[in-house]
């Protein structure tokens, strides 16, 4: 472990910038999520219809999962608690991968090992940093909710969500970067392992509930923030980062710098004919991302097909449009496409 101190200095140096607007606007985003469920929703009985309405909708389910309560903390953590828990993995596997296995592909490890500097003081001075990091937002989204009139405990129940989401992910990205063989594979798996257990995460919600308490990310999301808070279920989820950052340190000694546990495939000795143009070299190169993106697309665009006609409906009779749209003036009623301000069917 000699020299972790100089490389905890040294990325807070380098990313002292980034690090600081990941954690603040992971916190920002939750504040801005209460503050818009208590105006568009302020009844009970306008929250109580939003929750039956994506207890039926299995896209929603699929992404956001089930509201365990009906007030406006509980849906606002139904909408926005798996969101804050992502941006935290992401985040989380980026730095990670970007102090440890991209320094040893740009050579910086190499001048690193040259200087007294231990086998794991690069691993633990990123993973210092990334947990840190993650804590703070845990602490942020605890004070930004409990400012907003939020109980304390549900508040620091949904912290505790971004924070171990975001453990979870780094102890998986710090394995990943001891098994693959470069930076790229490394924070791709990462973060593909990450999503792949939150949608297994999603089929338990709508048709599969044996799954239920397989994944890391169901134990988070099951922590019901303001309705009966679950804190048991943050005690398996910091285990299961536990267990995969021993992982990772079992690893360290079976591979040697710059290279994974699993060799790089060798490639052809001669390029296919169809590479021979400069499009057809950004496909071979690019083909993965593309592929990824429109993926990507269409789960969004599925999404917005199963739920968004629900949501336009939910947000065009809310009591907290109406009032927005008196304070500007609006004589129509703003849920009317035709802008006709008298009762239906008399425009």
């Amino acid at each position: 472990m000699a020299g972790t101190g100089a490389l905890i200095r040294l990325i807070l140096r380098r990313d002292r910038i980034w690090l600081a607007l990941w954690v603040v606007l992971i916190a920002a985003f939750v504040y801005g999520t209460v503050s818009t469920i208590g105006t568009l929703m302020p009844t009970e009985g306008a929250r109580r219809e939003y929750a039956r309405q994506i207890a039926a909708n299995p896209a929603v389910l699929l992404i956001q999962g089930p509201a365990y309560g009906l007030s406006v903390g509980a849906i606002a953590a139904q909408q926005r608690a798996a969101a804050t828990m992502i941006f935290a993995a992401i985040g989380s596997v980026l730095f990670l991968v970007r102090h440890t296995r991209s320094d040893e592909e740009a050579g910086r490890r190499d001048l690193i090992g040259a200087a007294p500097v231990g086998r794991h003081a690069p691993l633990t001075a990123a993973l210092a940093v990334v947990l840190t990091a993650d804590a703070l937002v845990a602490v942020l989204i605890t004070a930004v909710l409990a400012g907003a009139g939020m109980p304390v405990a549900g508040s620091l129940a949904w912290g505790l969500i971004a924070a171990c989401g975001g453990w979870t992910a780094a102890g998986m990205a710090a394995v990943a970067v001891r098994v693959t063989p470069g930076a790229r594979p490394a924070g791709l798996g990462a973060i593909g392992l990450f999503f792949a257990l939150y949608l297994l995460r999603g089929v338990s919600d709508v048709a599969a509930p044996w799954l239920r308490w397989a994944v890391p990310t169901g134990w988070l999301l099951r922590s019901r923030p303001f309705a009966g808070e679950r804190w048991w279920v943050f005690v398996l989820a910091a285990a299961s980062a536990v267990v995969l950052i021993a992982l990772a340190y079992r690893l360290a000694g079976r591979r040697d710098v710059g290279a994974g546990l699993l060799p790089e495939r060798a490639g052809p000795v001669a390029a296919a004919g169809w590479l021979g143009t400069p499009l057809a070299l950004a496909w071979r190169t690019q083909w993965g991302a593309a592929v990824a993106w429109l993926v990507a697309a269409v789960l969004f665009g599925l999404a917005l097909g199963f739920g968004g006609r629900e949501a336009v409906a939910e947000f065009g009779g809310s009591a907290g449009l109406a009032a927005w749209a008196a304070r500007m003036g609006a004589e129509a009623d703003p849920a009317r496409p035709d802008g006709c301000a008298g009762p239906p069917g008399t425009c």
